[in-house]
């Protein structure tokens, strides 16, 4: 393809894909387990207490 000429629909979607969908799924992804993140921070007093009894 020559320069200044327009992207094909399937070059533009692919672009699309590249740059906001893919980028956007991928931080979904990454997020989920901070979600579980809050459940474990709770427990950590009780968690240190425990190592704390096995390694005394």
């Amino acid at each position: 393809m020559s320069p200044n000429h327009a992207q094909s629909a399937a070059g533009l979607e692919g672009i699309i894909w590249a740059f906001i969908w893919a980028p956007a799924l991928l931080f979904a992804l990454a997020a989920i387990p901070l979600l579980f993140f809050r459940k474990y921070e709770a427990m950590e007093e009780k968690i240190r207490h425990d190592l704390e009894t096995v390694n005394s």
